[in-house]
């Protein structure tokens, strides 16, 4: 019965950890354009104006249609970015169902951390994947758009904390049932 007196630890310990990092940001949108004489067009907007102190720094972005990708290379936020497919380009025409989005961050590291306008810091993954989906059995349509949004990760010291939270609790759970 003892143990149980730290399940309710445990619990707000991970409550704690779950929703102390469930911020996110969203920085702009892609958006598929339309076909036009064999030409299709998917517009890229980011603007971190009004959320960030300082302009976000970008490694690579790449849009990928039909296992197709065109790529570029270093660029500061705020942007705006056209990808063009068809002949004669690195991306095929439409029709598709899917579009993905690879936006690197210029970060040494597998997350980066940048201060928001109102002080407060913002950690995410260096590297954000996007999907643009058309409806089940449909090609996407001219206006079909989704937002670009950041989800904040867990700061290391946060998991430390969490890790040896569970490690406490475990072996207190361990020795309680080796010795009854």
């Amino acid at each position: 019965m003892t143990m149980l007196r730290w399940f309710p630890l445990f619990g707000l310990l991970l409550l704690l950890a779950v929703t102390a990092r469930a911020d996110s940001i969203n920085i702009g949108q892609l958006q598929y354009l339309g076909t036009e004489n064999g030409v299709s067009a998917f517009k890229v907007v980011i603007n971190t104006s009004g959320f960030t102190l300082q302009s976000l720094p970008i490694a690579s972005l790449s849009l990928s249609v039909n296992a197709a990708t065109q790529r570029v290379g270093k660029l500061t936020a705020p942007l705006t970015a056209l990808f063009t497919g068809g002949p004669g380009r690195s991306l095929p025409n439409c029709p598709c169902s899917t579009v993905v989005l690879t936006l690197t961050f210029l970060s040494a590291q597998p997350s980066l951390t940048v201060t928001l306008a109102d002080g407060r810091t913002f950690t995410t993954q260096s590297m954000q994947m996007f999907n643009l989906h058309a409806a089940p059995g449909q090609d996407l349509k001219p206006g079909d758009e989704i937002p670009l949004t950041l989800v904040s990760v867990p700061e290391p010291a946060a998991l430390f904390l969490m890790g040896t939270g569970i490690l406490f609790i475990s072996r207190k759970l361990a020795r309680r049932l080796r010795s009854g």
